[in-house]
């Protein structure tokens, strides 16, 4: 399955810093099948800090995540019958704002319901529940990559209120924002 997703002005600044973080690191030859036996394509750079290290995995995670669904295949065909691709694109590029089902359900030319029974079942996992993962793992950027206040992540975000962006980070970290920020740029 041959998925596109139309790039924005997140993804050049996360690839301009991923160069940054990395200088000279380049693929030497076009054709993939090359690098099936490399070993070096595993290795971590020795020259690299693990703070960089980290923030270059955030970085990939980050620009990978509309490409990848847990728990299974997708259905390419069920994906452009509902127009998916194009909400979890405008999911991506509006994630600071507020993102109503309804709006989504609309897109895709369905009631309320039948969009969220459909994204669950395409997706395995309710349109809800995917905003809030998607804000999460871009807060998690953030707080790692920026010395941003966290106030004003909890903005980028989408989120509008510092309690419960704190209990949903939690939920799903196991960290309040500052422990997490401590400790993944120790």
């Amino acid at each position: 399955m041959q998925v596109k997703v139309k790039n924005n002005k997140l993804d050049y600044v996360l690839l301009n810093r991923l160069l940054e973080l990395n200088p000279g690191i380049e693929l030497p030859a076009l054709e993939p099948d090359i690098y099936q036996s490399k070993e070096w394509l595993t290795m971590p750079d020795q020259n690299q800090s693990i703070a960089s290290q980290v923030e270059s995995r955030a970085i990939i995670e980050q620009l990978v995540s509309r490409f990848i669904i847990e728990g299974g295949s997708l259905n390419s065909s069920e994906m452009v019958r509902y127009n998916l691709n194009t909400i979890l694109v405008y999911i991506q590029d509006h994630i600071a704002e507020t993102i109503s089902i309804d709006f989504l359900a609309n897109m895709a030319c369905l009631s309320k319901d039948h969009f969220i029974r459909i994204f669950k079942k395409i997706l395995n996992i309710p349109p809800g529940e995917f905003i809030i993962t998607k804000r999460i793992e871009k807060a998690k950027l953030l707080l790692i990559t920026t010395d941003k206040p966290i106030k004003r992540i909890i903005e980028e975000v989408g989120f509008k209120s510092e309690a419960y962006f704190s209990r949903i980070f939690k939920k799903h970290t196991s960290y309040s924002p500052s422990d997490y920020r401590r400790n993944q740029t120790i």
